[in-house]
């Protein structure tokens, strides 16, 4: 007999994630809470709204926090913890981890993904469909890698980070808390936190 789970959230991650659920067949149930009115996702009922996720913990062990803003998505990690929620990770069937690597609870791996050896996984990670993360790269609570990026060797990427569709990190960089990294751009030096950058070479947008 499979699980049962909750999908917080209905927009276009939530769509990926339920997609992931259903690739590995692990869950038989599942339904969406979300506070905007959606009736249904993908033939998925929307049953209540978020602060009504108390009341559904009977039914529903397990959740999964299934919305791209990495401040809401660990925020709301932490309160579905609170009330006995189990957050595990969802790995996409087609999605390669290495069983030298680590991800910890609330992470979602997309199909298509790579995750090589002595990776190291913080809770509420988006890892997005085709992202390559590199041997020995630490990526910190909260990140988001979007679609087709690259991390490198070595990589440090800091908490509620977010890299761009396509961009590329080079081999040992480090990369601070809450920095956004433009689509396509090509980090080749060190960011400090809360910063934005982009471009070939990434640049630090100016104020």
């Amino acid at each position: 007999m499979g699980k049962s789970i909750l999908v917080i959230g209905a927009g276009g991650h939530a769509k990926s994630v339920i997609d992931a659920l259903l690739s590995g067949g692990e869950y038989d149930k599942i339904a969406v809470l979300e506070d905007f009115g959606t009736k249904e996702i993908l033939g998925f009922k929307v049953i209540g709204k978020v602060n009504e996720a108390k009341k559904f913990l009977d039914e529903y062990q397990n959740a999964v926090v299934a919305v791209g803003d990495n401040d809401y998505r660990l925020k709301t990690i932490n309160y579905l913890k609170g009330l006995g929620y189990n957050l595990p990770c969802i790995i996409h069937k087609k999605a390669y981890v290495s069983r030298f690597s680590s991800i910890r609870e609330g992470s979602v791996v997309l199909g298509g993904a790579f995750i090589n050896a002595n990776v190291k996984i913080g809770i509420g990670v988006i890892i997005n469909s085709s992202v390559t993360v590199e041997h020995d790269c630490i990526v910190a609570d909260g990140v988001h890698l979007s679609p087709n990026s690259v991390v490198c060797g070595g990589v440090i990427v800091g908490d509620k980070t977010w890299i761009g569709s396509g961009a590329t990190v080079i081999d040992h960089i480090n990369i601070g808390k809450k920095v956004i990294i433009g689509a396509g751009s090509v980090v080749i030096r060190n960011m400090q936190d809360n910063v934005t950058a982009y471009g070939n070479p990434a640049r630090v947008k100016e104020n």
